[in-house]
């Protein structure tokens, strides 16, 4: 996507154009309803899965706790990255990590446990880096005068489903 300057002046942030900043926006609220589910899946299958493998609630607890262990791991860190690589491509990377992560999960649970927990975490960890890096795009993305519409729009959608 092109962006033009704001504002022309040396060391300006580059900002979307109004037709990249819907699209944005589209972009963020699919994406913050796939990250929502993705977060919620294990939590609903969980159930049968620990009948179909025997899990006590000890290990459906640990496995169910191990997403916010690594959410809450990589909070700060998601900020910095985005500042440092640009929030899309911690946006895009960490959508990728998830989606793999939540996809794997149906795959390894025959095979380990551990390997669940394991999946899960990298699904907290890789979600834990979304909204941070989000507040670092619009802040380098979007204009002043239309960043808590952007960002409003983005949380709003998606808090009220």
């Amino acid at each position: 996507m092109a962006s033009h300057k704001s504002g022309g002046g040396i060391g300006q942030p580059l900002h979307w154009s109004e037709r990249e900043r819907r699209l944005w926006i589209l972009v963020l609220f699919i994406c913050s309803i796939l990250i929502y589910a993705a977060r919620s899946s294990l939590s609903v299958s969980i159930v049968e899965m620990a009948s179909e493998f025997d899990w006590n609630k000890r290990t459906c607890g640990i496995i169910l706790s191990s997403f916010f262990w690594g959410y809450s791991a990589t909070q700060v860190i998601g900020g910095q990255l985005g500042d440092k690589y640009g929030g899309e491509l911690v946006l895009w990377t960490s959508a990728l990590v998830w989606g793999g992560a939540v996809l794997s999960i149906s795959i390894v649970a025959s095979i380990s446990t551990t390997l669940v927990f394991v999946a899960h975490l990298t699904n907290g960890l890789s979600q834990g880096v979304y909204f941070p890096a989000i507040a670092s795009l619009l802040t380098t993305r979007v204009s002043d005068e239309n960043r808590s519409f952007v960002n409003g729009a983005d949380t709003c959608w998606t808090t009220t489903r």
